[in-house]
């Protein structure tokens, strides 16, 4: 029976990644209801810590719970470091529900923690975390050090599909600064990567970053010029490694003091 919550602990990662939220949630409840039925501790609180991604827009009154069994389970096994991912969780709630300070503080310890642990999976995505909410507040610089630093961790570890989400980001960071040939170069490179690799992720980053909307609107249209549409295309052609390296130089001036990648 472990091999089946593993299975569909896999198959719910697999949904989420093709931007099927529901058939994730599913597959890891019926995780959760094979962990419970084999008495598997680590598997009942790996189940619970996918459920809170899958949850925390359409069910956010049981997240809560669902952390603090986690969070008994994991120190019972004795597993500090996934009590460091699991508390990272807390930092995207924060910020969604209108509380950007408390989300720094606690995606700045989770660093800290991802850090010394050599967690490069989970230094990329809080580093990803801060870089969001420093563009919340239109920080450019701050914004483009850690983002820049999660897309490093990503390359480096070969996380495709994050990769691919943060060139969605970097569009609409370089249509806030002015620079529309950048955004729409970014913006081909997404669906470039998306369509190429059958990415299609779970979530908006716009909506993360109070980005959507006029910024899309904005972006949409200027795409009707001849130079933005062959910057589009460009973007659509380029591989990982080109458009990488295109995003670096572009941003280099953004954050002349990059943090450490």
């Amino acid at each position: 029976m472990a091999w089946r919550m593993r299975g569909l602990e896999a198959t719910g990662g697999l949904d989420w990644w093709a931007g099927d939220i529901p058939a994730a949630d599913a597959h890891y409840e019926q995780a959760l209801v094979v962990a419970r039925a084999i008495d598997d501790p680590r598997g009942i609180a790996d189940a619970l810590y996918n459920l809170i991604h899958t949850k925390f827009q359409v069910d956010p009154a049981r997240i809560d719970a669902m952390r603090a069994e986690a969070g008994a389970l994991y120190r019972d096994v004795g597993d500090p470091l996934a009590l460091a991912r699991l508390e990272w969780t807390r930092s995207w709630q924060l910020a969604f529900s209108g509380q950007p300070d408390e989300a720094r503080r606690v995606s700045e310890h989770a660093l800290s923690e991802f850090e010394a642990a050599g967690d490069d999976f989970y230094l990329a995505l809080a580093s990803g975390a801060l870089g969001g909410l420093a563009m919340i507040e239109r920080d450019i610089p701050t914004a483009v050090r850690y983002g820049l630093r999660s897309v490093a961790a990503n390359r480096a570890i070969g996380d495709l599909a994050s990769i691919t989400l943060f060139l969605r980001s970097a569009a609409s960071l370089f249509m806030v600064i002015g620079d529309r040939e950048a955004a729409a170069t970014m913006l081909g490179a997404f669906e470039g990567h998306c369509r190429r690799y059958g990415i299609k992720p779970p979530l908006d980053p716009d909506q993360f970053l109070g980005l959507g909307g006029p910024t899309d609107d904005v972006l949409a249209a200027a795409l009707a010029e001849p130079k933005l549409q062959a910057a589009h295309a460009r973007g659509e052609s380029m591989t990982t490694d080109a458009v990488l390296e295109y995003l670096f130089e572009q941003a280099a001036a953004l954050a002349p003091e990059p943090l450490r990648p």
